[in-house]
């Protein structure tokens, strides 16, 4: 299976598992996904399908799932801004300010380091939410 296959085939499965089973089934699906990723050497994609898994999860209100799978990305790729902006968002809806903040400077850290026009559209969205 190549990366692209791989990506759309657990996006997408997810989706109509997420409807049909719920939640356990949707994420157990990428779980494998990003197993085969992870083995495949597939960076972009563990991110992605992290993410992928992390917003399921955040429309489910599964906040320690959500931090798992961000955490996960990180693992894979420490300097993922999106990553480390979302576990601030799951550290301060959690009541963990401390974390919070640390997470939030982190990503604004790699985003101004990065060249990316994309990484930057973030930017006024952290400082709007942590420059208080």
């Amino acid at each position: 299976m190549t990366e692209l296959s791989n990506l759309k085939t657990a996006v997408n499965g997810s989706m109509k598992v997420l409807e049909s089973e719920g939640l356990p089934a949707a994420v157990k699906l990428l779980d494998a996904a990003i197993e085969e990723a992870v083995r495949q050497g597939w960076t972009r994609s563990v991110q992605t399908l992290c993410r992928h898994a992390a917003v399921l999860c955040q429309f489910a209100e599964n906040p320690p799932l959500r931090r798992h799978y961000y955490e996960l990305s990180l693992f894979h790729s420490p300097a993922n801004y999106c990553a480390l902006y979302g576990l601030a968002k799951v550290c301060l809806e959690e009541g963990q300010t401390a974390p919070a903040r640390l997470y939030a400077k982190q990503s604004y850290e790699v985003i101004m380091a990065s060249h990316d026009p994309l990484a930057h559209s973030l930017l006024d969205l952290i400082e709007l939410s942590w420059q208080r």
